[in-house]
């Protein structure tokens, strides 16, 4: 395709993908099992109880015929570093089924929906392009040609499918994930996280840092703080849908996805971010840290102490830890909890890994609860460091994220017998992903980045099938 900053630029059309899968009998890479009528009955189920949920989903307007023969999917796109650690961006298209999780346990039964989060990431993830950073910095015209390109792609896909072999395939493209960034920038909101306000007071007031709600705001008709961390019922909860966050709206927009509601519903939250590499982050070492204070020596004596105490935990259990000290660098600690929330989002977090793709209500009400209890605990605990002037537990936008997260949880709990899992949306196996081709960026020629990265791409996941062939011989 012609890119407004490269004519004839590579990338791989997600309709080819779709048709190699289904030629080669390859469709358990993309829906997690391989015999036909299985997958038949496993999409039937998926698409019955996803119209419960979302209701006003184009998905709801279509027969039994059809819905027995689209695949569920996520289009995916993040930043990774090729050559120099200079950015290229990722777009891949991965199933929303899988074989499960590596925790599962409440998802063993004859109709169970598993979740993509096992297996060789090469095979169950199809990249659409490299786009490095010289391509669309100065020309971000360059990201949205390649984002048209496969919105329409998954249009298409939905309203007339493909056709291989005398069977008649549809995918149907149910949310758009990724980092912060991406979603903001792919979706040209004006509200994202870079929004947020600073200080008590500025001369411009802020935009606000949330795609769906107004959280953040200022001078609103009436105040919406982000920082209601775990109220059921905090004050932007009333603004969600209610103002537009985008002035030009996103190629992406074309995807088929609600009759009516709130189209920017389509940028889904990524518990991954949010969480692991976010929220939990700042409470794990804001924790660590208060309890180096009590233990009533320096910084590094403290944290001699507490390696110590690691590496004896480590070999008693037979563990081989990634990091062999624990550092002041590695907690962002350079001068001198309550379990309750520790316990909360444990139990939460371990409910979500041991589900499937749905999670009877039940079930999904409890583990709503212990999320909004993790997040009631840190801004507890937030106020508190802040009137002892401690320099701990710091509100971010990511925890309104999680926020809306679990809220969501909870609600699809009091409505429908089944609740969508979170995880589905998490992003821990396409953080894997993007390492596999930025890794063959930082080993091919610049100049012919995009092209080099593709044809390695098949390469490896020719590999891929030939050993996973072999292993089940």
């Amino acid at each position: 395709t012609d890119l407004p900053s490269k004519r004839g630029f590579p990338y791989v059309s997600f309709v080819n993908w779709l048709r190699y899968l289904v030629e080669y009998d390859q469709l358990e890479h993309l829906v997690g099992v391989k015999d036909l009528g299985e997958m038949n009955k496993i999409l039937l189920t998926f698409w019955d109880k996803f119209s419960k949920i979302h209701t006003e989903h184009v998905i709801s307007t279509k027969d039994t015929a059809f819905r027995k023969m689209c695949i569920p999917v996520l289009l995916h796109g993040d930043e990774g570093r090729g050559l120099k650690k200079k950015q290229l961006m990722v777009l891949a298209t991965h199933g929303i089924l899988g074989k499960g999780c590596s925790h599962s346990t409440n998802d063993v039964g004859g109709e169970a929906l598993r979740l993509n989060m096992v297996g060789n990431t090469w095979l169950n993830h199809f990249l659409q392009c490299v786009l490095p950073i010289s391509l669309y910095n100065e020309t971000p015209e360059a990201f949205f040609h390649m984002l048209d390109l496969q919105a329409k792609e998954y249009k298409q896909l939905f309203e007339e499918g493909l056709v291989v072999q005398g069977r008649r395939c549809y995918v149907c493209c149910v949310g758009v994930k990724g980092d912060a960034p991406f979603i903001s920038k792919s979706g040209k909101f004006e509200r994202a996280f870079t929004r947020r306000p600073t200080r008590a007071s500025s001369k411009k007031a802020a935009d606000g840092i949330c795609h769906l709600c107004l959280a953040g705001k200022e001078n609103y008709d009436f105040p919406v703080p982000f920082e209601e961390y775990g109220v059921q019922r905090p004050a932007w909860l009333w603004t969600v849908g209610s103002v537009c966050p985008y002035s030009e709206p996103s190629p992406l927009l074309q995807i088929p996805f609600e009759i009516g509601g709130t189209t920017e519903a389509l940028w889904c939250f990524d518990l991954f971010h949010n969480f692991h590499s976010g929220l939990g982050k700042y409470f794990a070492s804001s924790a660590v840290c208060i309890c180096l204070e009590l233990v009533q020596l320096s910084i590094d004596d403290a944290f001699n102490f507490i390696t110590a105490d690691f590496n004896s935990y480590c070999r008693r259990n037979k563990e081989s830890p990634y990091h062999k000290r624990l550092t002041k660098a590695l907690f962002g600690v350079e001068q001198g909890f309550q379990a309750e929330a520790a316990v909360a989002i444990n139990e939460c977090l371990g409910g979500l890994y041991r589900e499937g793709v749905f999670i009877p209500a039940a079930r999904a009400e409890r583990i709503a609860r212990q999320g909004l209890q993790f997040l009631r605990c840190y801004a507890w605990l937030a106020r508190e460091s802040y009137e002892r002037q401690m320099k701990r537990f710091p509100f971010a936008p990511k925890g309104h994220y999680l926020h809306h997260t679990f809220l969501e949880l909870l609600h699809q709990s009091k409505r429908c017998d089944h609740c969508m899992n979170a995880l589905c949306f998490s992003v821990q196996m396409q953080e894997d992903y993007i390492g596999r081709p930025s890794r063959l960026a930082r080993r091919v020629s610049s100049r012919t980045t995009s092209l080099r990265v593709i044809q390695r791409t098949f390469l490896a996941v020719r590999n891929s099938l030939g050993a996973e062939i072999a292993q089940g011989w």
